[in-house]
């Protein structure tokens, strides 16, 4: 439990020391399962970078109603956070890095028909594990985006495709979103 809390605390200080929350406001989270089940008792810091991505996303909004001075706040507020998953920690920087149990959780998105609704998976660029085929008679792709990144995009039976999206830090998250949203290449 005490990595979750420092999860929650270091996504909020990248969050406020950016401008991408306000320290007076408050937040609740209210975390559920699609299936309605139990959740078992949150540990470790793997929920960071969903975190601080939910900070940047409350406090920008879709830009309605602000000027939006730069790029990343023009791809916070362009970016959707409904029917994406990220498992990274995040450090005080704002910089994504390696968690543990990965691959189940891919596993799961891929598999469980309760994940269909989920598009993009979210992982640190570190987390190299995620680029390497899961199971062979999954259909699936090794992709490279226009900056010559690597990605891996899955087919899911009945469902929308998954794509797994590296990302070296919170802005690069954003950025990354927002090009595969706008441009919809969630396909394989």
């Amino acid at each position: 439990m005490k990595d979750f809390q420092e999860a929650v605390l270091t996504a909020r200080y990248y969050a406020c020391r950016n401008a991408l929350w306000d320290r007076s406001a408050d937040v609740l989270w209210e975390v559920t399962r699609v299936d309605g089940g139990s959740i078992p008792n949150l540990a470790g810091p793997s929920m960071g970078l969903a975190l601080a991505l939910a900070f940047a996303k409350l406090h920008i909004g879709d830009g309605s109603g602000r000027e939006l001075a730069s790029d990343l706040e023009r791809w916070i507020a362009g970016s959707h956070l409904e029917f994406v998953a990220a498992t990274a920690a995040v450090d005080r920087d704002g910089r994504a890095g390696k968690v543990g149990g990965v691959a189940t959780k891919l596993m799961q998105l891929l598999v469980d028909r309760n994940c269909y609704h989920i598009r993009a998976l979210l992982v640190a660029d570190d987390q190299h594990d995620c680029l390497e085929p899961v199971e062979p008679e999954l259909n699936q792709r090794l992709r490279t985006d226009k900056d010559g990144a690597e990605y891996r995009a899955y087919k899911r039976d009945g469902a929308s495709p998954l794509v797994v999206l590296p990302v070296g830090d919170v802005p690069s998250a954003f950025r990354k979103l927002f090009q595969y949203q706008a441009r919809a290449i969630l396909e394989i």
